[in-house]
């Protein structure tokens, strides 16, 4: 099939859901663990092939490959004020969609609970494919010895949360359609917070309003002035509130993205990731394709003020 403004590859470099897979060669995925298992997915230029097994329907083409959201279709939702850079960054990088998994969101969760200050395509991408070899369902992993793949204290922790996870959130979120219901269940668990939450239900539902606030969303935000004088979550305020009765919503940086950029919030925080791995983290600045809106260059001349495109 013919895709529109896509790239596989930088779609799947920053969601969670490529724990699903392995990538035999650039543009080419392979679907190895969970639901679907067998398929096989590749872009050729503005091709997208995918060889799904006999019992698996197309309808899990668009969410497997972040096909069902455009970012341009929700430019009208961003603040007049964000809207010129939040256009130039959809331009830029409207090929980045957002897939989802609901049915594998154990899996889903595994990793992004593993994700927690470390490097998720050095280690979490390995120590989830470990596991996912040696499991079929949910609940072989009870019992599970996760310290077995290594002693790193995220595994350690997994192995304490991960059993009322199954009990408590997995089974309960699954009629769950309500972003803030969701966000409450999972926040009861034990060492997650907002960031870990968000991440959780932005690739495990079509809701691009979930943002986790990490690091690279935080320098992305800095670098453009997008908001100031921000505050992070605070997860005793969003186990009590909403971000609309919310008393830190004026301050707080995800209740702020959520009510300025709409569905765009999440979207802008994974190009946040992929700009920042690609371009800041590593000084790119002459080669950045947003610098124009960059107030912090480190490899350009400082702009005196910022010039839209």
């Amino acid at each position: 099939m013919k895709v529109r403004e896509y790239d596989l590859e930088l779609t799947m470099y920053p969601s969670f859901t490529s724990v699903l897979y392995e990538r035999t060669e650039p543009y080419t995925w392979y679907r190895a663990y969970g639901y679907g298992r067998g398929a096989a997915i590749k872009q050729r230029g503005n091709e997208v092939t995918i060889d799904l097994p006999p019992e698996v329907s197309t309808d899990v083409i668009d969410t497997w490959l972040g096909l069902w959201f455009h970012p341009k279709d929700y430019l009208h939702e961003v603040s007049k004020a964000l809207r010129p850079i939040i256009e130039y960054i959809a331009d830029t990088y409207s090929v980045v969609r957002i897939p989802y998994e609901f049915t594998e969101r154990w899996r889903i969760f595994i990793a992004v609970f593993l994700s927690r200050r470390t490097d998720y395509h050095t280690n979490v991408e390995q120590w989830c494919r470990t596991m996912f070899r040696e499991v079929e369902k949910p609940t072989d992993l009870e019992n599970y010895n996760f310290t077995k793949i290594k002693g790193s204290y995220q595994l350690r922790q997994l192995s304490e949360v991960y059993s009322k996870y199954l009990r408590e959130v997995y089974g309960r979120e699954e009629k769950m359609s309500d972003f803030y219901q969701v966000k409450k269940l999972v926040l009861t668990l034990k060492w997650v917070g907002p960031k870990t939450a968000n991440a959780y239900i932005l690739f495990t539902r079509p809701e691009t309003r979930a943002t986790p606030c990490d690091t690279h969303y935080q320098r992305f935000i800095q670098k453009l002035q997008l908001f100031k004088n921000y505050k992070l979550p605070d997860k005793k305020l969003c186990l009590s509130y909403t971000c609309d009765n919310c008393p830190q919503a004026s301050t707080c940086l995800e209740a702020q993205s959520r009510k300025q950029l709409g569905r765009l919030s999440g979207w802008v925080q994974t190009i946040a990731y992929v700009h920042d791995s690609l371009y800041c983290s590593k000084n790119r600045c002459r080669e950045c394709p947003i610098n124009k809106l960059c107030t912090q260059p480190h490899n350009t001349e400082k702009l005196r003020e910022r010039k839209y495109p």
